[in-house]
């Protein structure tokens, strides 16, 4: 698993697993996922995510993953 924050946009982007990407779902207004082929999810995308989680826990997640931070 890989965890990428881009503190610019506030997203966060958890890659799940390596495949050939072949579609994104919207899940509600805050969160798509990443699909391969074969329909299993790649990885998903949380948008506003501070607001979301609130900034002491997504500080917390992104220090105990090792997040990269662009």
């Amino acid at each position: 698993m890989r965890v990428e924050y881009d503190k610019d946009f506030d997203i966060i982007y958890v890659q799940l697993r390596e495949g050939k990407y072949a579609f994104s779902e919207e899940i509600n207004e805050n969160a798509i996922i990443d699909l391969g082929g074969d329909g299993k999810i790649l990885a998903i995308e949380i948008l506003d995510v501070s607001r979301i989680l609130g900034q002491e826990l997504l500080q917390k997640m992104l220090a105990a993953e090792g997040a990269l931070l662009t």
